[in-house]
């Protein structure tokens, strides 16, 4: 949730985002996906490239 942080430069928010953006496709379990994280699931299920 970038948008309750203060950021002291542009290259730090960028960092952050990217540190985020990895936890959000490839850490976080979704319920819906069957216990998978949003990457783990487009592999299984063959949307991956």
């Amino acid at each position: 949730m970038l948008y309750l942080w203060t950021f002291q430069s542009l290259d730090e928010f960028c960092q952050e985002l990217n540190a985020y953006l990895e936890y959000y496709n490839h850490n976080r379990i979704k319920e819906k996906l069957n216990g998978l994280s949003p990457v783990q699931y487009r592999i299984k299920n063959g949307f991956a490239a």
